[in-house]
């Protein structure tokens, strides 16, 4: 498997901050989020079909189990957890693993909902 340099246009910060492009946890969020797009169908347009409310929910259920996973609440590989109350869909559709994976979905999450809420207005954008 090849690698790939990731690159932000427009973005001209200092080496070590280019090197956070290629980093194995920026690599680790982009691999799963390209798996939930490849192997589940998560695209952009599957995402507007969901609130983003909802999208940052799924991403905060995800977190919740980590978190109690690394204070020994949650088994480790996450068999057996069940929803947390954030989850904003079916609970048999919640599918936690390790405490990485777990932030990898969470994240590749938040960069779904990110890119979800590109059609929203930002809050200085709003007139009132």
């Amino acid at each position: 498997m090849g690698s790939a340099e990731i690159r932000v246009s427009g973005f001209s910060g200092s080496a070590d901050a280019r090197a956070v492009l290629n980093a194995p946890g920026i690599c680790t969020i982009v691999r799963e989020r390209m798996e939930q797009i490849d192997k589940h169908g998560f695209t952009l347009e599957h995402d507007l079909g969901h609130k983003p409310e909802d999208l940052g929910l799924a991403a905060l259920a995800y977190l919740q189990i980590a978190i109690s996973q690394l204070r020994g609440n949650e088994p480790r590989d996450g068999q057996g957890a069940r929803a947390p109350g954030a989850w904003p869909w079916e609970p048999l559709s919640f599918h936690p693993g390790d405490v990485h994976a777990n932030v990898a979905k969470a994240a590749a999450i938040a960069w779904a909902l990110l890119d979800r809420l590109q059609d929203l207005p930002r809050a200085d954008e709003v007139q009132h």
